[in-house]
């Protein structure tokens, strides 16, 4: 039912406009938002603590820290910290956590591990997909195997599973950073900002073989310092029962020779680095003041948790430097917003400064959407996190500059980065520079490294190895094969002055440490993360080389040999044991699993060879047929001969031929197994007929009816209290309503998925889309919030969106055969018939570690694109000829859903009373219902290829949840298909919630 019909507010005749309360909650809740932010005073942005987050009454919440450990190790321009989190689970049951660790800007993570049984346990490299799939995999098993993987924006999460109940679990993450230059000193700053008490906090700092005593500049407790022990300085402290709120900044004062550092490796590696010993990082070249600015201002609501004032204070001090200048605001979310012009006299901007602090924070973000204005301004401001996650990502070129700045913690630098200096821009983090010298850097040539000259010695892999501006964390680094080298480092103004320092870099110099060594990799990975899609795989080469987090690797902890024998992964090196015997074994299992591949072929084709069995059967019943079932004995009325009974579940290939012929000569029938012990050719029958041949004999079916059957799907209305406030507001007031309500349920993917329906059902299809793409804003890169908001837009028509985050999805989950399903079939749907038969063709030929039988719900789409292809005029001729064979059919139901480990069962009943579900999976007028999935999902099938009169009824059973965490209520979605493969099909599709386990909901029905 349309929930803007007035039927929907007869239940409130009293209520036709909004309540003064609730008007005057609006008017409050707007207030409150915009002078909260307005009047807060600038500071620093600070990154958040560590927060290990479970799912309780559908809200994120973290569990309590109940023991710190941190050892933090400055050797010349590095730092190394080692941070040791101990988590107390105070429930009764097994939790699974998410651990998000947010880095300084420039980390590197370098280490991490588990507690095993009491030990700690270092994790190893793997490539990114594969750790996700075992992770998934072991924690099905309810091991609990340790995963830290890279998530876009200064991010890393962890996932842990199980945390015992009333136990703890300890996780140690080891990350890399350079040090930050001021006028005087390089400084390290440690984020401690645990506000919630610590039972037990230890901090050690070791300052190594410093030329100059380290100085703690920032801190409560006086009892905190250094003190000189041999060549080294240290500094020691412990607390109890404490919240820890203040960032620690060590201040090491520069002496002369400071400028070069060379460690040796552990392979004997000499590495270097340097940075510029002359103080010109201040230099820029002036220009004229612009006329005309673009200011770009992300208003997704993931910005909305943001403290967007230092931003604001950088506008409003620009706008007092140029004095006079027209400023083109565009607000972007999911799309961009029009333009709104400001002409700032004197320096006065309070019109534009207001609008700021008044923006609305709400929707996805695209950066890909942005354009450059149809006239080209001066220069482009763009006040970012960076972090897209909805539709394109990466916007066209600009020919005028861009001026980044990036405030939040979760802000993907490297990004914003790119995207500032390919236009002869700059980036500015907030962290990390003062509002003063960004107010004075807009609109300049920065001061520049250029380039670097080899005078002599052999030396390679100087990265940074392209232009860029220099931050107060510059670093050079490479790699010195020569006793002795000089190398000659340009720097300046691009185009424009410039000067060089030489630098001599001596092998003889050079400490063991591996420090160095990581930070150069760390700027390779920099590099390579300008373009990221086309550097995947080296990205994922140089993160196993070095033991890096990158986007294409993860750390990964495992419990025991077989399981690292199991996905061939080595065992660490501070496992010497356990690594012997690993290599020992590896050749035989690697050889069992070859043989397993090639054997998969001929498991597919027995299972089509059935599917196709069941399709040319002739299913024979009077008109009459009755089936009634009591307590699992099944009686059939309307045979010939009376009554007759079967009983108990009848299996997959259970022998139902009271009234079943074949109308193939020859053919088997249900029970006969000897047609899979047949040879694959002949199992398939004298060669199927060509795909075109299918095609034209399904669509010869069209007239087969008299009658065209009805599709009715009953439409989802949850009974939410936020949906009935909507429903009375009044129209010109329904969006500020959400907004209002949306503070309650921001973290609620229901919803943000009922509210964009009813914006849908009220003709608001831009505001549903921007109220929808909050989904998937509400955590970085997680899958089932993405298949929520991706399907959803499948359905209201948007394929381009639900391709491209479909396409995330498979880069997340390559491990799971759903995620090439669930692109495939938008891409077919798109037209895209080669794309779509390449992605069911995976399907149907991965080794999949769970959903046994979804092969042959694949090659079922796959010959129906293969048909639509034909029909087109496209030749698909990648597909093996033994797999086509078009099976149309009168009645195809799909049942899929979004969480995993979660059983849900289809359940058709048939005009005849006969009800087809898993129990009960052949039907007397020949209803199929595919492999139960009871590991999450699905897809569930239900097939009939000719229907008899009457009524199907379509309901969904929420049978079991086992799942260590899942979010919230369960969505899903079914898809309704009559004259399935044939040209005049038709479809409806529906997306519902189940709250409980045990639920069971009607969700439509069909009639022939």
């Amino acid at each position: 039912m349309n929930t803007c019909n007035k039927s929907l507010t007869r239940r409130f005749l009293n209520e036709s406009f909004l309540s003064e309360s609730l008007m005057l909650g609006i008017a409050l809740f707007a207030l409150s938002t915009r002078t909260t932010q307005a009047q807060q005073p600038v500071e620093e942005p600070r990154l958040p603590p560590p927060a290990m987050m479970i799912l309780e009454d559908e809200r994120s919440t973290p569990l309590q820290i109940s023991e710190v450990n941190t050892q933090v190790r400055i050797r010349g321009q590095i730092a190394e910290t080692r941070m040791t989190l101990t988590f107390l689970n105070p429930q009764s049951r097994n939790l699974a956590g998410d651990l998000f660790f947010p880095l300084p800007e420039g980390a590197t993570i370098s280490g991490y591990a588990l507690d095993i049984e009491g030990q700690m346990v270092d994790g190893v490299v793997v490539p990114k997909d594969k750790a996700r799939r075992i992770f998934e995999i072991e924690t099905r098993k309810g091991i609990d195997p340790g995963l830290v993987e890279w998530v876009k924006g200064n991010n890393f999460k962890t996932r842990v599973f199980p945390i015992p109940p009333n136990g703890t679990r300890t996780v140690m993450v080891r990350y890399v950073t350079p040090l930050i230059r001021d006028s005087k000193s390089q400084k390290h700053q440690l984020p401690l900002n645990f506000r919630d008490k610590v039972g037990k906090f230890n901090l050690k700092i070791e300052v190594i073989k410093p030329r100059a005593r380290p100085k703690v500049q920032t801190g409560k407790n006086p009892k905190f310092s250094f003190d000189k022990l041999g060549d080294n300085f240290v500094a020691k402290t412990t607390l109890k029962n404490q919240s820890i709120t203040t960032d620690v900044v060590i201040a090491i004062p520069e002496v002369h020779g400071d400028a070069i550092q060379v460690d040796r490796d552990h392979e004997q590696t000499v590495y270097f680095s340097t940075r510029l010993s002359k103080r010109k990082e201040n230099r820029v070249e002036q220009s004229q003041a612009p006329k005309r600015v673009a200011l770009y201002w992300d208003a997704s609501g993931s910005m909305g948790r943001v403290d967007r004032s230092a931003e604001i204070s950088v506008i409003k001090q620009y706008c007092k430097r140029i004095e006079n200048v027209s400023i083109e605001l565009v607000l972007f979310r999911n799309q961009m917003q029009d333009v709104t012009r400001f002409e700032i006299k004197a320096g006065r901007a309070s019109k534009l400064i207001s609008t700021l602090q008044e923006v609305d924070y709400d929707g996805g973000t695209q950066i890909g959407a942005l354009q450059p204005l149809t006239s080209e301004p001066d220069l482009y401001i763009l006040c970012s996190d960076g972090l897209s996650n909805f539709g394109k990502e990466t916007p066209r070129s600009f020919e005028s500059p861009v001026y980044a700045i990036g405030s939040s913690t979760n802000t993907n630098h490297d990004f914003l980065r790119f995207l500032s200096q390919r236009s002869g821009g700059a980036y500015f983090n907030m962290k990390t520079t003062e509002i003063r010298k960004i107010v004075n850097s807009i609109g300049q040539a920065p001061f520049s490294y250029l380039k670097t000259e080899i005078i002599s010695g052999d030396i390679d892999g100087i990265y940074p190895s392209l232009p860029q501006p220099i931050s107060g964390n510059f670093l050079l680094a490479g790699r010195l094969h020569s006793p002795e080298a000089t190398i000659r480092v340009h720097y300046g103004i691009p185009g424009g002055a410039s000067s060089h320092e030489d630098f001599v870099i001596r092998a003889a110099e050079a400490s063991d440490s591996n420090l160095l060594r990581i930070m150069w990799a760390q700027n390779q990975i920099n590099e390579l993360m300008m373009a990221p899609q086309r550097n995947e795989d080296a990205l994922i080469a140089v993160g196993r080389q070095h033991g890096l987090v990158t986007p294409g690797t993860s750390l990964m902890v495992l419990e025991n040999l077989d399981q690292y024998l199991e996905y061939q992964t080595p065992p660490p090196v501070t496992l010497p044991v356990l690594r012997n015997e690993y290599i020992a074994r590896i050749e035989e299992q690697q050889k069992r699993e070859s043989d397993y591949r090639k054997d998969k072929i001929t498991q597919v084709l027995a299972m089509w060879n059935e599917r196709v069995t069941w399709w040319k059967r002739d299913f024979k019943y009077p008109a009459n047929l009755r089936v009634k079932s009591q307590q699992g004995e099944y009686e059939v009325s309307g045979m010939a001969g009376g009554l007759g009974g079967f009983s108990g579940v009848p299996p997959t290939n259970a022998n139902l031929d009271a009234a079943v012929e074949d109308n193939a000569a020859g053919a088997p029938n249900r029970g006969e197994e000897d047609a899979l012990a047949m040879k694959t050719e002949e199992a398939l029958g004298e060669g199927l007929e060509d795909i075109e041949q299918d095609a034209q004999q399904a669509d010869k079916k069209d007239a087969s009816h008299a009658d065209s059957p009805h599709i009715n799907v009953k439409p989802w209305n949850p009974d939410t209290p936020y949906l009935k406030i909507l429903a009375n507001a009044p129209k010109d007031q329904r969006y500020r309503t959400y907004l209002w309500q949306r503070s309650k349920y921001s973290e609620s993917p229901a919803f943000f998925l009922d509210c964009s329906n009813f914006f849908q059902q009220c003709g608001q299809p831009k505001t549903a889309l921007q109220v929808l793409s909050n989904i998937v804003e509400l955590e970085i890169e997680n899958p089932a919030l993405y298949r929520v908001a991706a399907h959803r837009l499948a359905q209201t028509g948007e394929l381009e969106l639900a391709s491209m985050l479909f396409e995330s999805i498979l880069k997340m989950r390559p491990e799971e055969p759903q995620s090439y399903r669930d692109l495939a079939l938008v891409l077919d749907q798109l037209d895209d018939f080669e794309g779509a038969s390449e992605l069911l063709n995976r399907v149907v030929l991965g080794n999949w570690d769970r959903f046994e039988e979804i092969e042959v719900i694949a090659l079922m789409e796959l010959n129906r694109v293969l048909a639509r292809a034909k029909r087109a005029g496209v030749t698909i001729p990648t597909v093996d000829r033994r797999l086509i064979k078009l099976l149309d059919v009168d009645v195809r139901i799909i049942l899929t859903w979004d969480a995993d480990m979660t059983d849900m069962d289809l359940w058709i009943t048939e005009p005849s009373g006969e009800q087809a579900n898993y129990n009960n999976n052949r039907t007397q007028i020949g209803g199929l219902v595919s492999r139960d999935f009871t590991q999450g999902y699905g897809p569930e099938e239900y097939l009939l290829k000719k229907s008899m009169k009457g009524n199907y009824a379509i309901d969904v059973d929420y049978f079991s949840e086992s799942t260590p965490s899942i979010l919230g209520p369960v969505t899903l979605q079914v898809e309704v298909f009559t004259n399935y493969g044939r040209s005049n099909e038709e479809k409806k599709t529906l997306t519902v919630r189940l709250g409980e386990s045990k639920d069971r909901l009607r969700v439509g029905k069909v009639t022939f």
